[in-house]
């Protein structure tokens, strides 16, 4: 499989794959549910009300979650699968705050979202994963995300990424309206891959 990345303007190198001459570039979306399956964890993202902004953990795969495992450009697929899940693990620490070890049943799922990226001639697609927390690890993360955003000198502090998001909770959709586009649809997508109903999404 080839691997390769580009430098972007926000100082991060994302990775692409070479499909048909095309560069499709790498995401993750992280699916995480109660051990009952019945509750799916959702963030809020900074800067939109509270009733909006709401989507699964997601995000791009940087190079550094690939570096030291390609070679000559090119990675088998055994390794690709780990740093896909590497990355993912990134994004869910990053955005709710949810540490490795507090994962459980961690599984990529047999379906990606693709779409049209704005750089030239190029695509995305999201890899699906999902995993399970307690409703104690729920609460931590709740709890990490109050300490950060109510500590000036920790909110500073901290790179960008990490500031993205400013909640994290179970996913309520009369209250808790999906950020439109990729959020939504791929929220759709995966509770129909799971033979959940998804008219109320």
């Amino acid at each position: 499989m080839d691997v390769g990345y580009i430098d972007f303007n926000d100082g991060k190198q994302y990775v692409y794959v070479l499909q048909d001459g095309k560069r499709i570039f790498l995401r993750n979306v992280a699916f995480i549910v109660n051990p009952a399956c019945t509750k799916l964890l959702v963030v809020h993202n900074v800067g939109t009300s509270l009733g909006r902004g709401w989507e699964p953990p997601k995000g791009l795969c940087e190079w550094a979650d690939f570096d030291g495992a390609v070679q000559n450009g090119k990675v088998t697929l055994q390794t690709y699968n780990a740093c896909l899940r590497a990355a993912m693990v990134r994004e869910v620490v990053e955005e709710a705050k949810i540490l490795p070890n507090e994962l459980r049943n961690v599984h990529m799922l047999p379906y990606a979202y693709y779409g049209v990226c704005d750089v030239q001639n190029n695509n995305y697609m999201y890899q699906f994963w999902t995993a399970t927390i307690t409703e104690r690890t729920m609460q931590k993360a709740q709890q990490r995300q109050r300490e950060l955003h109510t500590n000036p000198d920790w909110i500073d502090m901290v790179p960008s990424e990490i500031k993205e998001t400013d909640g994290v909770d179970w996913w309520d959709a009369s209250t808790m309206h999906l950020t439109h586009g990729p959020a939504e649809k791929m929220t759709r997508a995966y509770l129909k891959l799971v033979n959940k109903h998804s008219d109320n999404v």
